[in-house]
C-alpha cells in the first residue's frame, strides 16, 4: 500500500487555478478540489509522494499567497 503525506489548505475561489497549476507542475501527485465551509474559499487536498518536496510545496504556496496579498486560511500538513 502506497503511503501519501499531505497538506490541506482553505483558498479563495479565484486562487484555485494557480495553486493548482503550480503545485501539479512541481510534482504533486494529487490534487482533490472540495467545498469550504467558508465562503468564497475552496478546501484544497494536496498529495505528494513521502520524501518529496514538502519544503518546496509550502514555498510555492506561501509565495503565491504573498503575491496576493492574502494569507492562507487554513494549513494542515500530514507526514
Amino acid at each position: 500500500m502506497m503511503s501519501w503525506n499531505q497538506v490541506t489548505i482553505d483558498v479563495p475561489d479565484d486562487l484555485v487555478d494557480t495553486i493548482v497549476g503550480e503545485l501539479s507542475a512541481d510534482g504533486v501527485a494529487g490534487v482533490w478540489e472540495m467545498d469550504s465551509p467558508l465562503p468564497g474559499l475552496t478546501r484544497l487536498v494536496c498529495y505528494f509522494t513521502p520524501g518529496g518536496a514538502s519544503e518546496r510545496i509550502e514555498d510555492i504556496l506561501h509565495s503565491i499567497f504573498e503575491e496576493a496579498q492574502c494569507p492562507p486560511t487554513v494549513l494542515r500538513r500530514l507526514f
